[in-house]
Protein backbone atom coordinates (compact mmCIF):
# COMPACT_ATOMS: atom_id res chain seq x y z
CA UNK A 1 0.00 0.00 0.00
CA UNK A 2 0.76 3.56 -0.36
CA UNK A 3 2.29 5.50 2.62
CA UNK A 4 1.41 9.25 3.59
CA UNK A 5 3.97 12.02 2.69
CA UNK A 6 5.48 15.13 4.55
CA UNK A 7 2.80 16.96 2.85
CA UNK A 8 0.33 14.78 4.21
CA UNK A 9 1.75 14.80 7.63
CA UNK A 10 1.82 18.52 7.20
CA UNK A 11 -1.84 18.61 6.79
CA UNK A 12 -2.70 16.96 9.34
CA UNK A 13 -0.59 18.73 11.60
CA UNK A 14 -2.43 22.25 10.09
CA UNK A 15 -5.37 20.63 11.06
CA UNK A 16 -4.86 19.54 14.97
CA UNK A 17 -3.18 23.05 15.30
CA UNK A 18 -6.29 25.25 14.24
CA UNK A 19 -8.66 22.70 16.50
CA UNK A 20 -6.53 23.23 19.21
CA UNK A 21 -6.39 27.08 18.93
CA UNK A 22 -10.00 27.54 18.83
CA UNK A 23 -9.85 26.13 21.90
CA UNK A 24 -7.25 28.19 23.49
CA UNK A 25 -8.82 31.39 21.96
CA UNK A 26 -12.41 30.56 23.58
CA UNK A 27 -10.53 29.91 27.01
CA UNK A 28 -9.21 33.77 26.78
CA UNK A 29 -12.06 35.33 25.01
CA UNK A 30 -15.99 35.93 25.75
CA UNK A 31 -17.09 35.42 29.68
CA UNK A 32 -13.44 33.70 30.26
CA UNK A 33 -15.81 30.79 31.49
CA UNK A 34 -16.14 32.22 34.90
CA UNK A 35 -19.64 30.30 34.88
CA UNK A 36 -20.93 27.05 34.28
CA UNK A 37 -23.49 28.49 31.50
CA UNK A 38 -21.08 29.77 29.82
CA UNK A 39 -19.09 26.92 29.82
CA UNK A 40 -21.56 24.32 28.67
CA UNK A 41 -24.08 26.95 27.30
CA UNK A 42 -22.16 29.86 25.89
CA UNK A 43 -24.46 32.37 27.44
CA UNK A 44 -27.03 31.47 25.15
CA UNK A 45 -24.72 34.11 22.80
CA UNK A 46 -24.54 31.49 19.52
CA UNK A 47 -25.65 31.78 15.55
CA UNK A 48 -28.08 29.67 14.26
CA UNK A 49 -26.05 28.60 11.25
CA UNK A 50 -22.68 27.47 13.78
CA UNK A 51 -25.06 25.25 15.57
CA UNK A 52 -27.19 24.09 13.00
CA UNK A 53 -23.67 22.46 11.45
CA UNK A 54 -22.74 21.48 14.81
CA UNK A 55 -25.76 19.34 14.99
CA UNK A 56 -25.29 17.57 11.70
CA UNK A 57 -21.82 17.22 12.35
CA UNK A 58 -21.80 15.63 15.58
CA UNK A 59 -24.42 12.80 13.51
CA UNK A 60 -22.69 12.32 10.67
CA UNK A 61 -19.29 11.55 11.92
CA UNK A 62 -16.51 9.27 11.17
CA UNK A 63 -18.39 6.16 11.26
CA UNK A 64 -20.61 8.04 8.81
CA UNK A 65 -17.66 8.78 6.69
CA UNK A 66 -16.31 5.31 6.52
CA UNK A 67 -19.76 3.24 7.18
CA UNK A 68 -22.54 4.95 5.24
CA UNK A 69 -19.87 4.35 2.00
CA UNK A 70 -18.93 0.99 2.71
CA UNK A 71 -22.83 0.74 3.44
CA UNK A 72 -23.87 1.33 -0.21
CA UNK A 73 -20.51 -0.13 -1.52
CA UNK A 74 -21.21 -3.72 0.05
CA UNK A 75 -25.25 -3.72 0.24
CA UNK A 76 -26.46 -1.46 -2.40
CA UNK A 77 -28.03 1.89 -2.09
CA UNK A 78 -31.87 1.34 -0.13
CA UNK A 79 -29.82 2.64 3.11
CA UNK A 80 -30.26 6.39 1.10
CA UNK A 81 -34.27 6.08 1.88
CA UNK A 82 -33.30 7.21 5.39
CA UNK A 83 -33.06 11.04 4.61
CA UNK A 84 -37.07 10.69 4.20
CA UNK A 85 -37.54 10.07 7.99
CA UNK A 86 -34.59 13.30 8.74
CA UNK A 87 -37.95 15.05 7.13
CA UNK A 88 -40.50 13.43 8.52
CA UNK A 89 -38.85 13.83 11.85
CA UNK A 90 -37.96 17.69 12.45
CA UNK A 91 -41.10 18.97 12.97
CA UNK A 92 -41.96 16.62 15.28
CA UNK A 93 -38.25 17.49 16.99
CA UNK A 94 -38.55 21.17 16.50
CA UNK A 95 -42.65 21.90 17.70
CA UNK A 96 -42.93 19.27 20.22
CA UNK A 97 -40.40 18.85 22.34
CA UNK A 98 -37.68 21.40 21.90
CA UNK A 99 -40.11 24.08 23.49
CA UNK A 100 -40.06 22.14 26.85
CA UNK A 101 -36.10 22.26 27.13
CA UNK A 102 -36.13 25.59 25.76
CA UNK A 103 -38.59 26.31 28.58
CA UNK A 104 -36.61 24.68 31.47
CA UNK A 105 -32.90 26.31 30.54
CA UNK A 106 -30.76 23.62 32.36
CA UNK A 107 -27.92 22.11 31.13
CA UNK A 108 -29.08 19.37 31.24
CA UNK A 109 -32.05 17.26 29.72
CA UNK A 110 -32.44 15.08 32.33
CA UNK A 111 -33.40 17.75 34.98
CA UNK A 112 -37.16 17.47 33.40
CA UNK A 113 -37.59 13.65 34.40
CA UNK A 114 -36.57 15.11 38.17
CA UNK A 115 -39.27 17.30 37.54
CA UNK A 116 -41.76 15.64 36.42
CA UNK A 117 -41.20 11.31 37.39
CA UNK A 118 -38.65 12.37 40.78
CA UNK A 119 -34.97 11.95 41.04
CA UNK A 120 -34.80 7.90 40.61
CA UNK A 121 -35.84 8.31 36.75
CA UNK A 122 -33.70 10.83 36.47
CA UNK A 123 -30.55 9.05 38.21
CA UNK A 124 -31.17 5.83 36.13
CA UNK A 125 -31.83 7.56 32.60
CA UNK A 126 -28.70 9.93 33.11
CA UNK A 127 -26.62 6.73 33.70
CA UNK A 128 -28.03 5.05 30.54
CA UNK A 129 -27.15 7.90 28.40
CA UNK A 130 -23.49 8.06 30.12
CA UNK A 131 -22.88 4.49 28.78
CA UNK A 132 -24.41 5.10 25.83
CA UNK A 133 -22.56 7.65 25.21
CA UNK A 134 -19.74 6.41 25.85
CA UNK A 135 -19.96 3.12 23.53
CA UNK A 136 -20.78 5.86 21.08
CA UNK A 137 -17.73 7.53 21.43
CA UNK A 138 -15.63 4.27 21.59
CA UNK A 139 -16.77 3.57 17.82
CA UNK A 140 -16.27 7.15 16.65
CA UNK A 141 -12.83 7.23 18.09
CA UNK A 142 -11.97 4.04 16.37
CA UNK A 143 -12.85 4.78 13.08
CA UNK A 144 -10.15 7.29 12.26
CA UNK A 145 -7.83 4.85 13.94
CA UNK A 146 -9.05 2.20 11.13
CA UNK A 147 -8.19 4.91 9.06
CA UNK A 148 -4.93 5.85 9.89
CA UNK A 149 -3.96 1.96 10.22
CA UNK A 150 -4.97 1.00 6.31
CA UNK A 151 -3.53 4.14 4.94
CA UNK A 152 0.07 4.74 6.79
CA UNK A 153 0.70 1.83 9.52
CA UNK A 154 0.77 3.43 12.02
CA UNK A 155 -1.09 1.83 15.11
CA UNK A 156 -4.67 1.69 16.34
CA UNK A 157 -3.12 2.79 19.93
CA UNK A 158 -0.92 5.41 18.52
CA UNK A 159 -3.62 6.94 17.00
CA UNK A 160 -6.49 6.32 19.50
CA UNK A 161 -4.68 7.59 22.28
CA UNK A 162 -3.84 10.76 19.71
CA UNK A 163 -6.89 11.74 18.59
CA UNK A 164 -8.61 11.36 22.61
CA UNK A 165 -5.80 13.63 23.77
CA UNK A 166 -6.03 16.68 21.43
CA UNK A 167 -9.91 16.36 21.46
CA UNK A 168 -9.62 16.42 25.49
CA UNK A 169 -7.71 19.77 25.28
CA UNK A 170 -9.44 22.10 23.16
CA UNK A 171 -12.76 20.72 24.39
CA UNK A 172 -11.76 20.97 28.51
CA UNK A 173 -10.02 24.31 28.08
CA UNK A 174 -12.52 26.26 25.26
CA UNK A 175 -15.91 24.62 26.61
CA UNK A 176 -19.27 24.73 24.03
CA UNK A 177 -18.17 27.64 21.94
CA UNK A 178 -15.07 25.69 21.05
CA UNK A 179 -16.50 22.73 20.79
CA UNK A 180 -19.54 24.46 17.89
CA UNK A 181 -16.93 26.60 16.34
CA UNK A 182 -14.78 23.77 15.78
CA UNK A 183 -17.51 21.68 13.96
CA UNK A 184 -17.78 24.41 11.64
CA UNK A 185 -14.12 23.84 10.51
CA UNK A 186 -14.61 20.33 10.69
CA UNK A 187 -17.31 20.05 8.84
CA UNK A 188 -16.31 21.64 6.02
CA UNK A 189 -13.27 19.39 5.76
CA UNK A 190 -15.75 16.47 5.78
CA UNK A 191 -17.54 17.34 2.53
CA UNK A 192 -14.31 19.10 1.40
CA UNK A 193 -13.06 14.95 1.76
CA UNK A 194 -16.09 13.14 -0.02
CA UNK A 195 -16.71 15.34 -2.86
CA UNK A 196 -12.40 15.04 -3.73
CA UNK A 197 -13.65 11.11 -4.04
CA UNK A 198 -16.55 11.35 -6.03
CA UNK A 199 -15.09 14.25 -8.28
CA UNK A 200 -11.73 11.62 -8.49
CA UNK A 201 -14.08 8.61 -9.67
CA UNK A 202 -16.12 10.86 -11.82
CA UNK A 203 -12.79 11.66 -13.63
CA UNK A 204 -11.39 8.75 -13.67
CA UNK A 205 -14.58 6.47 -15.00
CA UNK A 206 -16.04 9.36 -17.59
CA UNK A 207 -18.25 10.59 -15.63
CA UNK A 208 -21.32 10.83 -13.17
CA UNK A 209 -23.29 8.74 -15.16
CA UNK A 210 -20.77 6.12 -16.00
CA UNK A 211 -20.49 5.20 -12.32
CA UNK A 212 -24.27 5.16 -11.62
CA UNK A 213 -24.41 2.43 -14.52
CA UNK A 214 -21.44 0.73 -12.89
CA UNK A 215 -23.50 0.48 -9.97
CA UNK A 216 -26.95 -0.81 -11.79
CA UNK A 217 -24.70 -3.63 -12.90
CA UNK A 218 -23.60 -4.61 -10.13
CA UNK A 219 -26.82 -4.26 -8.31
CA UNK A 220 -26.01 -1.82 -6.30
CA UNK A 221 -29.25 0.53 -7.32
CA UNK A 222 -31.87 -0.07 -4.87
CA UNK A 223 -34.68 2.29 -3.57
CA UNK A 224 -37.72 -0.01 -3.53
CA UNK A 225 -37.62 -2.97 -1.14
CA UNK A 226 -40.98 -2.72 0.60
CA UNK A 227 -40.68 -6.26 2.52
CA UNK A 228 -42.24 -6.50 5.68
CA UNK A 229 -39.72 -9.26 6.47
CA UNK A 230 -37.95 -7.64 10.06
CA UNK A 231 -35.18 -9.84 9.25
CA UNK A 232 -34.06 -7.97 6.35
CA UNK A 233 -31.13 -5.25 6.39
CA UNK A 234 -32.60 -2.70 5.26
CA UNK A 235 -36.23 -1.94 3.83
CA UNK A 236 -38.59 0.91 3.39
CA UNK A 237 -40.19 0.00 6.42
CA UNK A 238 -36.93 -0.48 8.77
CA UNK A 239 -35.71 3.01 7.26
CA UNK A 240 -38.62 5.41 7.15
CA UNK A 241 -40.20 4.39 10.71
CA UNK A 242 -37.19 3.03 12.11
CA UNK A 243 -35.13 6.21 10.95
CA UNK A 244 -37.39 8.23 12.28
CA UNK A 245 -38.04 7.38 15.81
CA UNK A 246 -33.76 6.81 15.71
CA UNK A 247 -33.93 10.56 14.19
CA UNK A 248 -36.58 12.07 16.63
CA UNK A 249 -33.97 10.09 19.93
CA UNK A 250 -30.91 12.00 19.02
CA UNK A 251 -32.50 15.85 17.96
CA UNK A 252 -35.74 15.52 20.44
CA UNK A 253 -34.19 14.18 23.72
CA UNK A 254 -30.47 13.54 23.55
CA UNK A 255 -28.83 15.56 25.76
CA UNK A 256 -25.70 16.79 22.42
CA UNK A 257 -28.19 17.68 20.48
CA UNK A 258 -30.58 19.25 23.31
CA UNK A 259 -27.57 21.38 24.96
CA UNK A 260 -26.35 22.52 21.43
CA UNK A 261 -29.64 23.81 20.73
CA UNK A 262 -30.02 25.98 24.01
CA UNK A 263 -26.99 27.59 23.24
CA UNK A 264 -28.75 30.19 21.06
CA UNK A 265 -30.69 33.47 22.10
CA UNK A 266 -34.39 31.88 22.17
CA UNK A 267 -36.70 29.34 20.99
CA UNK A 268 -37.38 30.62 17.19
CA UNK A 269 -33.54 30.28 16.76
CA UNK A 270 -33.25 26.70 18.40
CA UNK A 271 -35.89 25.77 15.53
CA UNK A 272 -34.62 27.45 12.55
CA UNK A 273 -30.59 25.65 13.47
CA UNK A 274 -32.93 22.66 13.75
CA UNK A 275 -34.63 23.07 10.11
CA UNK A 276 -31.43 23.78 8.65
CA UNK A 277 -29.54 21.02 10.21
CA UNK A 278 -31.95 19.02 8.25
CA UNK A 279 -30.93 19.39 4.68
CA UNK A 280 -27.37 19.85 5.79
CA UNK A 281 -27.66 16.47 7.18
CA UNK A 282 -29.48 14.65 4.16
CA UNK A 283 -26.70 16.60 1.43
CA UNK A 284 -23.95 15.14 3.54
CA UNK A 285 -25.68 12.03 3.65
CA UNK A 286 -26.50 11.26 0.09
CA UNK A 287 -23.35 12.35 -0.87
CA UNK A 288 -21.46 9.74 1.31
CA UNK A 289 -24.12 7.44 -0.47
CA UNK A 290 -23.16 7.93 -3.60
CA UNK A 291 -18.93 7.79 -2.50
CA UNK A 292 -19.70 4.07 -1.86
CA UNK A 293 -20.95 3.64 -5.71
CA UNK A 294 -18.13 5.81 -6.71
CA UNK A 295 -15.97 3.20 -4.94
CA UNK A 296 -17.45 0.33 -6.44
CA UNK A 297 -16.96 1.92 -9.66
CA UNK A 298 -12.97 1.65 -9.04
CA UNK A 299 -12.95 -1.96 -7.41
CA UNK A 300 -16.12 -3.74 -9.54
CA UNK A 301 -14.04 -6.00 -10.94
CA UNK A 302 -11.17 -6.50 -7.86
CA UNK A 303 -12.76 -5.98 -4.44
CA UNK A 304 -10.38 -5.24 -2.19
CA UNK A 305 -11.48 -7.19 0.66
CA UNK A 306 -11.56 -10.73 -1.60
CA UNK A 307 -8.08 -9.94 -2.49
CA UNK A 308 -6.94 -9.52 0.57
CA UNK A 309 -5.59 -5.65 0.52
CA UNK A 310 -7.71 -4.59 3.66
CA UNK A 311 -9.35 -6.64 6.63
CA UNK A 312 -12.75 -4.30 6.93
CA UNK A 313 -15.11 -2.76 4.69
CA UNK A 314 -14.57 0.36 7.09
CA UNK A 315 -11.52 0.93 5.38
CA UNK A 316 -12.38 0.95 1.90
CA UNK A 317 -12.48 4.79 1.71
CA UNK A 318 -8.75 5.61 2.70
CA UNK A 319 -7.77 2.51 0.69
CA UNK A 320 -9.42 4.42 -2.27
CA UNK A 321 -7.78 7.20 -1.56
CA UNK A 322 -4.17 6.06 -1.36
CA UNK A 323 -5.09 4.24 -4.63
CA UNK A 324 -6.09 6.67 -6.28
CA UNK A 325 -4.91 10.17 -5.02
CA UNK A 326 -1.08 9.16 -3.03
CA UNK A 327 0.35 10.97 -6.49
CA UNK A 328 -0.80 14.54 -5.21
CA UNK A 329 1.18 15.03 -2.06
CA UNK A 330 -1.10 16.61 0.56
CA UNK A 331 -4.34 15.40 -1.36
CA UNK A 332 -4.11 12.17 1.00
CA UNK A 333 -3.73 14.40 4.01
CA UNK A 334 -6.54 16.41 3.50
CA UNK A 335 -8.71 13.60 3.16
CA UNK A 336 -7.53 11.42 6.84
CA UNK A 337 -7.70 15.48 7.72
CA UNK A 338 -11.33 15.31 7.35
CA UNK A 339 -11.48 11.73 8.71
CA UNK A 340 -10.06 13.49 11.86
CA UNK A 341 -12.44 15.81 11.71
CA UNK A 342 -15.98 13.84 11.83
CA UNK A 343 -14.25 11.67 14.87
CA UNK A 344 -13.03 14.91 16.83
CA UNK A 345 -16.28 16.48 16.53
CA UNK A 346 -18.47 14.15 17.85
CA UNK A 347 -15.76 13.32 20.44
CA UNK A 348 -15.81 16.85 21.68
CA UNK A 349 -19.32 17.00 22.13
CA UNK A 350 -19.29 14.16 24.13
CA UNK A 351 -16.61 15.37 26.14
CA UNK A 352 -18.78 18.68 27.14
CA UNK A 353 -22.54 17.34 27.16
CA UNK A 354 -20.73 14.10 29.72
CA UNK A 355 -19.64 16.83 31.97
CA UNK A 356 -22.49 18.58 32.21
CA UNK A 357 -24.28 15.76 32.79
CA UNK A 358 -22.37 14.25 35.64
CA UNK A 359 -21.84 17.83 37.74
CA UNK A 360 -25.64 18.63 37.19
CA UNK A 361 -27.51 15.27 37.79
CA UNK A 362 -24.88 13.79 40.16
CA UNK A 363 -22.16 16.24 41.89
CA UNK A 364 -24.25 19.31 42.46
CA UNK A 365 -27.52 17.54 44.08
CA UNK A 366 -25.18 15.38 46.30
CA UNK A 367 -23.66 18.30 46.92
CA UNK A 368 -27.28 19.98 48.15
CA UNK A 369 -27.88 16.54 50.04
CA UNK A 370 -24.87 17.32 52.39
CA UNK A 371 -25.92 21.55 52.49
CA UNK A 372 -23.28 22.89 50.04
CA UNK A 373 -23.54 24.69 47.42
CA UNK A 374 -20.40 25.06 44.62
CA UNK A 375 -19.48 27.77 43.69
CA UNK A 376 -19.14 29.33 40.35
CA UNK A 377 -15.42 29.09 40.31
CA UNK A 378 -15.96 25.59 42.12
CA UNK A 379 -18.05 24.26 39.35
CA UNK A 380 -16.06 25.45 36.13
CA UNK A 381 -13.06 23.77 37.77
CA UNK A 382 -15.23 20.63 38.32
CA UNK A 383 -16.00 20.59 35.50
CA UNK A 384 -12.97 20.34 33.44
CA UNK A 385 -12.11 17.93 35.24
CA UNK A 386 -14.55 15.57 34.51
CA UNK A 387 -14.01 16.64 30.60
CA UNK A 388 -10.85 15.44 31.16
CA UNK A 389 -11.60 12.47 32.68
CA UNK A 390 -14.67 11.71 30.08
CA UNK A 391 -11.95 12.32 27.42
CA UNK A 392 -9.86 10.02 28.53
CA UNK A 393 -12.63 6.82 28.98
CA UNK A 394 -13.24 7.57 25.55
CA UNK A 395 -10.16 6.35 24.54
CA UNK A 396 -10.30 3.50 27.22
CA UNK A 397 -13.60 2.56 25.50
CA UNK A 398 -12.38 2.82 21.69
CA UNK A 399 -10.27 -0.14 22.42
CA UNK A 400 -13.33 -2.22 22.85
CA UNK A 401 -14.95 -1.19 19.54
CA UNK A 402 -13.31 -3.42 17.50
CA UNK A 403 -15.30 -6.14 18.72
CA UNK A 404 -18.65 -4.52 18.13
CA UNK A 405 -18.57 -5.72 14.49
CA UNK A 406 -19.09 -3.16 11.22
CA UNK A 407 -18.78 0.46 11.86
CA UNK A 408 -22.39 1.83 10.80
CA UNK A 409 -24.16 -1.15 12.25
CA UNK A 410 -22.43 -0.73 15.82
CA UNK A 411 -23.64 2.75 16.21
CA UNK A 412 -27.08 1.95 14.86
CA UNK A 413 -27.51 -0.79 17.54
CA UNK A 414 -26.32 1.63 20.38
CA UNK A 415 -28.43 4.13 19.45
CA UNK A 416 -31.11 2.41 19.04
CA UNK A 417 -30.78 0.32 22.47
CA UNK A 418 -30.90 3.07 24.42
CA UNK A 419 -31.90 5.52 22.00
CA UNK A 420 -35.83 4.43 21.61
CA UNK A 421 -36.31 3.59 25.85
CA UNK A 422 -34.94 7.08 26.44
CA UNK A 423 -37.73 8.78 23.58
CA UNK A 424 -40.08 6.68 25.50
CA UNK A 425 -39.72 7.92 28.77
CA UNK A 426 -39.24 11.57 27.73
CA UNK A 427 -42.24 11.26 25.22
CA UNK A 428 -44.27 9.59 28.32
CA UNK A 429 -44.24 12.34 30.80
CA UNK A 430 -44.76 15.15 28.23
CA UNK A 431 -48.29 13.79 26.55
CA UNK A 432 -49.09 11.40 29.60
CA UNK A 433 -49.67 13.56 32.50
CA UNK A 434 -51.72 10.09 34.17
CA UNK A 435 -48.61 8.35 34.65
CA UNK A 436 -45.65 8.36 37.59
CA UNK A 437 -42.57 7.16 38.54
CA UNK A 438 -43.38 3.70 39.48
CA UNK A 439 -44.74 3.03 35.67
CA UNK A 440 -42.09 5.16 33.91
CA UNK A 441 -39.24 3.14 35.98
CA UNK A 442 -40.67 0.24 34.82
CA UNK A 443 -41.73 0.66 31.32
CA UNK A 444 -37.61 2.40 30.50
CA UNK A 445 -36.33 -0.35 31.87
CA UNK A 446 -37.94 -3.79 30.60
CA UNK A 447 -37.82 -1.43 27.41
CA UNK A 448 -33.96 -0.72 28.09
CA UNK A 449 -33.77 -4.93 28.77
CA UNK A 450 -35.96 -5.66 25.69
CA UNK A 451 -33.89 -3.75 23.19
CA UNK A 452 -30.19 -4.52 24.36
CA UNK A 453 -31.62 -8.22 23.58
CA UNK A 454 -32.73 -7.56 20.19
CA UNK A 455 -29.64 -5.44 19.45
CA UNK A 456 -26.70 -7.67 21.10
CA UNK A 457 -28.74 -10.64 21.61
CA UNK A 458 -27.45 -13.91 20.14
CA UNK A 459 -28.12 -15.64 17.11
CA UNK A 460 -29.22 -13.64 14.41
CA UNK A 461 -30.14 -14.62 10.95
CA UNK A 462 -26.81 -13.84 8.80
CA UNK A 463 -26.98 -10.90 6.25
CA UNK A 464 -26.69 -11.43 2.62
CA UNK A 465 -24.24 -9.19 0.56
CA UNK A 466 -24.09 -8.13 -2.66
CA UNK A 467 -21.74 -10.26 -5.27
CA UNK A 468 -18.28 -8.90 -6.07
CA UNK A 469 -15.69 -9.82 -8.21
CA UNK A 470 -11.98 -10.13 -8.33
CA UNK A 471 -11.96 -10.85 -12.23
CA UNK A 472 -10.25 -7.61 -12.70
CA UNK A 473 -7.05 -8.25 -10.56
CA UNK A 474 -4.05 -8.69 -11.11
CA UNK A 475 -2.22 -11.31 -9.17
CA UNK A 476 0.53 -13.73 -8.62
CA UNK A 477 -0.29 -17.52 -8.80
CA UNK A 478 1.99 -19.79 -7.54
CA UNK A 479 2.14 -23.41 -8.98
CA UNK A 480 3.36 -26.45 -7.61
CA UNK A 481 4.64 -29.54 -9.34
CA UNK A 482 4.76 -32.87 -8.48
CA UNK A 483 8.33 -32.52 -6.97
CA UNK A 484 7.60 -30.10 -4.42
CA UNK A 485 9.36 -26.87 -6.21
CA UNK A 486 6.82 -24.00 -7.31
CA UNK A 487 7.03 -22.14 -10.35
CA UNK A 488 5.74 -18.12 -9.86
CA UNK A 489 4.15 -17.10 -12.88
CA UNK A 490 3.25 -13.11 -12.44
CA UNK A 491 0.67 -10.74 -13.71
CA UNK A 492 -2.10 -13.64 -14.55
CA UNK A 493 -5.71 -12.44 -14.00
CA UNK A 494 -7.67 -15.19 -11.90
CA UNK A 495 -10.95 -15.75 -10.47
CA UNK A 496 -11.71 -16.00 -7.09
CA UNK A 497 -12.77 -19.01 -5.95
Amino acid sequence: METLTVADYAVIGVLILISSGIGVYYWFTGGRQKSTEEYFMANKSMRVIPVAIGLMVSYLSAVSLLGVSSENYVYGTQYAVINIAYGLATPFAAYFYLPVFFKLGTASAFEYLQKRFGTTTRLIASFAFLLQLLLYSGVVLYAPALALEATTGISKTASVIGLGLICTFYSTIGGIKAVLITDVFQGLLMLTAVVTIIATAAVDNGGVDRIWRIAGEGSRLEFDNISPDPTVRHTWWSLTLGGFFTYLSLYSVNQVQVQRMLTVSNLAAAQRALWWSWPMASIMSLTLCFSGLAMYAKYHNCDPLEEGRITSNDQLMPLYVMDTLSDYPGVPGLFIAGIFSAGLSTISATVNSLAAVILEDYIKPLCRVRNRELSATASIIISKILAIIVGLSCVAVAFLAQYLGGLLQAALTIFGVVGGPMLGLYTLGMFLPSCNQRGAIAGFVLSLMFSLWIGFGQPKPPIPRLGVSTDGCNSTIMYHKNDGKSLIYPNLHYEHQ
